[in-house]
């Protein structure tokens, strides 16, 4: 079968399967692209947790020297 003499109906199944794959295919690189991008929030956040944990880990162990030396200046 012939659409305007020069283009056949396999031409266009051809490039309708083409298009449709190119779509699929972009929206399978956003999705894709927004996981990533949340699992790198994720990380971040962890990363910033444990770096805050380091600090108050580090001030609480200050603290606990400072009431040490002063309960053995008292006595």
């Amino acid at each position: 079968m012939k659409i305007n003499g020069s283009i056949s109906t396999g031409n266009v199944i051809t490039l309708a399967t083409v298009l449709l794959t190119f779509a699929l295919g972009y929206g399978k690189l956003q999705v894709s692209t927004k996981n990533v991008a949340k699992e790198l929030d994720k990380k971040a956040d962890r990363e910033l947790v444990e770096i805050k944990l380091e600090y108050i880990q580090r001030d609480l162990n200050e603290i606990k020297s400072m009431l040490k030396e002063e309960k053995w200046q008292k006595k």
